[in-house]
Parts: structure tokens; sequence; C-alpha cells
């Protein structure tokens, strides 16, 4: 894989972050087919950015990219998730207390976001 075919992948994969935050904050645990890629095809890219970056001395963008990598162990296959996705909408039902917890988390990470993408531009 070239340095051009990585970018476009590891671009995909930051446009996921927004969803990836808020399915985590309910679920922890996603299915793969979540991802714009498969995992290893992610990993592959990422990889390939930071041997660039490297070569550039380019440590705070490493960093954020091994962060970026960090996020793919919170995926497994797509039935194992679903499962427990059940297990967990399930538990959430009968806990009222939690499940408000819960919401209010996704309303936090929303502002999160917005607040992210308002520094960005």
């Amino acid at each position: 894989m070239n340095f051009n075919e990585a970018l476009k992948i590891y671009k995909k994969y930051q446009e996921h972050a927004e969803i990836h935050d808020k399915l985590t904050c309910i679920f922890a645990i996603l299915p793969e087919s979540f991802l714009p890629y498969p995992p290893n095809l992610i990993e592959e890219a990422l990889n390939v950015i930071m041997e660039e970056l490297w070569k550039d001395g380019d440590k705070k963008s490493i960093d954020i990219i091994k962060e970026a990598q960090a996020f793919l162990i919170s995926y497994e296959n797509d039935t194992e998730s679903l499962e427990r996705m059940i297990k967990t909408l399930t538990f959430l039902e009968k806990n009222p207390e939690l499940k408000k917890a819960k919401l209010d988390h996704l309303e936090r990470s929303r502002k999160s976001w917005l607040d992210f993408k308002d520094k960005e531009s």
C-alpha cells in the first residue's frame, strides 16, 4: 500500500470517529462491519502513515495516529458484537439510572464533538 492509499483510508477512518464515540458510549464493543474498511487494512494504512511521519520526525502526529489505532480494539466480529449489544440494551432497560447515565453521556459526547470540530475550523 502506498502513502496516498493509506491516507485515503485514514481520512475515512477519521470521519468515522464521531459515530464511533457515540456507539461505544452505549455498546462498548462494536461490530467490525461498522468500520469503513476491515480492521487489518486500517491498521496497515496507519502503519504506512506512521512510517512516513517517522521519516519526517513528526512525533506529535505519530502519537495522534497511535491513538486512532487504539480505537480498533473496540471492535469485534459482528455476531459476537450483536449478542453483546442485545445483552447491554436489555441490561439498560432493566436499570433506569444507568440508562439515564448513558443518555447523559451521549449528550456530553455530542457537545464535546461539536466543541472539537469548532476548534478544528
